[in-house]
Formats: C-alpha cells, sequence, structure tokens
C-alpha cells in the first residue's frame, strides 16, 4: 500500500479510545493516521510529506498537517470537469501556497440542499376511531400525505426523519485512515 493512501477502518483505536481491550488496535504499529487535521514533523514522515505536501496546511516550520475528514464524505476527483454540476462551489484546499487548485485533491465542497417539493406518507401510528355499536366502516389504510415545503417545527419537533440542518444518505461511521510510514 503506497504511502498517502486512504482507507475505511471499522476498529478501536487505541490512541483515540484510551482502552486496551479487545478488538482494539495500536495504529503506530502498522504505519497509520488517522485523518484528523493533527500535525506531523516532516522528518519523521517524509515520505508522506512528499505525497501531501503541505496540501493541508502548514502549522510551524518543519510540519505539516493531516487532512480532516472526519464528517465528510470522501469523493472522487472529476479530472474531466464534467461530472460535477456544483463544481464552481469548489474551493481550493487550506493551504493555497501548496499549488492546489479548486478541481484537485484536497479541494472541498459546501453542503447542499437541492431545491425540491415533494410529499411524503406520515407511518400509520395504528389507531382507528370507535365505531357505534353495529357500525361498520372501512379503515384507512394509506397515511394522510403531507407536503415537504415549509415544514416547521411544532412544540420542538420536526415531522420523521426531517432535519433543518441537513440533506443526507443514511450515515455509518468510520475512521479514514492514511497510510504514513512505508512497509520495511
Amino acid at each position: 500500500m503506497p504511502v498517502g493512501a486512504i482507507i475505511a477502518f471499522a476498529g478501536k483505536i487505541l490512541q483515540l479510545d484510551k482502552e486496551s481491550d479487545v478488538g482494539t488496535t495500536d495504529l503506530q504499529h502498522f504505519g497509520w493516521k488517522v485523518c484528523n487535521g493533527s500535525a506531523l514533523k516532516i522528518d519523521e514522515f517524509s515520505e508522506l510529506y512528499y505525497a501531501i505536501g503541505d496540501l493541508y496546511g502548514t502549522p510551524g516550520k518543519g510540519q505539516f498537517l493531516l487532512p480532516n475528514y472526519e464528517g465528510y464524505f470522501l469523493r472522487g476527483v472529476d479530472l474531466s470537469g464534467t461530472t460535477d454540476p456544483d463544481r464552481s462551489d469548489r474551493k481550493v484546499p487550506t493551504a493555497t501556497s501548496s499549488g492546489g487548485t479548486a478541481a484537485g485533491v484536497g479541494s472541498s465542497q459546501p453542503w447542499a440542499l437541492r431545491d425540491h417539493k415533494h410529499l411524503y406518507q406520515e407511518p400509520n401510528m395504528g389507531t382507528t376511531p370507535a365505531l357505534p355499536v353495529g357500525a361498520t366502516a372501512a379503515l384507512q389504510t394509506t397515511p394522510p400525505k403531507i407536503d415537504t415545503e415549509g415544514v416547521t417545527v411544532e412544540d420542538g419537533i420536526l415531522p420523521p426523519n426531517v432535519s433543518q440542518k441537513e440533506n443526507r444518505p443514511v450515515n455509518m461511521y468510520v475512521y479514514w485512515l492514511i497510510k504514513s510510514l512505508p512497509d520495511y
């Protein structure tokens, strides 16, 4: 695996969890670092520095920053410049002196909510109004539809699966790791 490669890691990490139970990995023995924006010394991680340079910043002389991928979805670089419809929203990497571009590795893009309007159905809560003795009625099997345009918080509660902060898919959290030292 080349220095600078990124992988997702689904286990516990000793340096972060501060515990040493079953299933905890001590990354220092494997040559990996967590992509959390930490500073590293160039002379200790020269191979990684040559791979990513100061693309993510330089906190001080003889140091460089790891990428910080906490809370981000990673997206492949659009080499053709044609597959990202919002490419004009992309920002250059943190350290503009690095020669990075808004279209390259290390660039970022803010969140966005695509303009849309749709109906969704509230789940059926299973309550049926009481009927007089001897009366029959067809049960309502389709819950009422609610328009998402202008959805507001009522008494501090949002309708199910509506967020005022982001538009997102279902998330599963992992650590993003970067290969920081070569295997010898």
